[in-house]
Formats: C-alpha cells, structure tokens, sequence
C-alpha cells in the first residue's frame, strides 16, 4: 500500500461495518480510499492485510473488532510451523475450512486464531448497504466462541425486540469466515447439535470456509449426534497433541 492512503484511513473505510462508521462520512479524511472501484478496495485491503501477516505486525485491533479474544489476538501461522510434514499446507488449502481437535490446554484456540489471521485476505466481501450503487470492501469474518453463540441465541427466545434466531443464524451462514470456538464444551442437546449442524452444512453449501475447535473427536461427537459428526467430517481434521499449557509455568 503507497504513503498516500494511510493504514488507518483505509482502515476505518474499508472496515467500516465492524467500526460503525458509515461508508463515506467525513470521518474518513483526504488519504483514505474514496475510489467508487470496489476490486481497488478489495485489492488494497488484501494488500494490506498480507503485509501486516508478512511482515509480524500488531493485528490486535483488527481482531479484536471480529471478536478474537485478547489473547489469541496476535497469533500467526508462523506460529503453527512445528505442525507435521504437509499438514498445515493442507489445513490452510482446504476450501470447506478446518475441524482442530485434542485435549484441554493443548492450543486449539491458538492456532485457529492463527489460522484466521492468515486466511482474511480472502476473506474480503461487498458490504452490503442499500444505497450504495458501488460497495465498501470488508472483512467479512467473525470469531465466536460457541458458549457465548447458543446463550445469545437462547436469549432471543419469547423476545420481541432486537436480532431473532434467525437472523442471527442467518449472518453466521452468509460471512466467508467463521470461527467456532470450542464446541461441545457444554452439554449436548438435540438444539445445540441441530443448531451448529444448521451453520456448518449451511455453509459447507455456499463454500464458505469454517473453523471449528473441539475438545472431542469426530468419534465422539458422533455418538451425541452422527449427522453433526458427518457435516464437521468434510473440513480438513487436524488432531493437536501436546501437554496442557496452561499449566505450563
């Protein structure tokens, strides 16, 4: 990206969903990105996102606006280089997106953050905004830990105000990047694994790529619900072995 559009300029334009800022608006000063050229947008998003991974700089702003937690924020996939042989390759060439599975503390959370961090260049999309006959370009990726995901979803129910289920379902189905985090680490119930089995295959459908972490095995997930199990089995399986580094002083 050239001196004459500041990072945080171009920032606060072309991300201007995650920012609240409309598209436009004079808080983006001489500088930012005022082409109506949306490839030119995408472009010099991508441009600048693979800079920062390239080159190891702080993307903990950027993460943190698509709901990484703080301390996965400046995850990179040099990090994951002690992967075997080919397995990375594999997990970040993989279109349908990556099922990270092993025990509690072995760094599940870790590398999908790590994975994401390097996968948002092709994450970018059209903002969608009525209105506007030539769209922003943004990164079109979200972070949710799957706890946090069924208790807001449980707390629309019987509301008459506010995002319903099914609009929640719905943006979780439609963004080119998802991260689900931590999976199954509550009780399953037919809801739950019928509400994540909803989001996966929709998506595993649009070719939209999902990553998901899981204490369980595909095998284990199984026996709690075969068809969830058989939906998670078409993205890349990687298996994370180690000791539990929290405990690690």
């Amino acid at each position: 990206m050239d001196e004459a559009q500041p990072v945080g300029k171009v920032l606060q334009e072309v991300l201007a969903d995650l920012s609240n800022t409309k598209p436009g608006s004079s808080a983006v000063g001489e500088g930012g990105l005022r082409s109506n050229d949306y490839e030119s947008k995408r472009q010099s998003l991508a441009n600048w996102l693979c800079n920062m991974e390239n080159e190891g700089k702080d993307k903990s702003d950027l993460m943190n606006r698509l709901g990484v937690p703080e301390r996965f924020q400046r995850a990179t996939v040099t990090d994951l280089l002690d992967w075997p042989q080919g397995e990375l390759a594999a997990a970040l060439d993989h279109n349908a997106g990556v099922f990270l599975t092993g025990n509690v503390g072995v760094g599940k959370s870790y590398a999908a953050a790590a994975l994401m961090s390097y996968l948002l260049p092709k994450s970018i999309a059209p903002k969608r905004t009525e209105g506007y006959a030539h769209p922003e370009a943004i990164v079109a990726a979200r972070w949710l830990g799957v706890p946090m995901l069924l208790c807001n979803l449980r707390s629309t129910f019987g509301r008459d105000t506010g995002p319903d289920e099914n609009s929640i379902v719905h943006d979780l189905t439609t963004i080119k990047l998802l991260v689900l985090d931590d999976l199954a680490s509550e009780r399953v119930t037919d809801w739950t694994a019928a509400t994540v089995r909803l989001i996966v295959n929709t998506r595993l459908d649009k070719c939209l790529r999902t990553i998901v972490t899981s204490n369980l095995t595909l095998t284990e997930i199984d026996a709690y619900d075969p068809r969830l199990a058989s939906r998670l089995g078409a993205l890349r399986y990687v298996q994370i072995k180690g000791e539990d580094r929290r405990q690690e002083k």
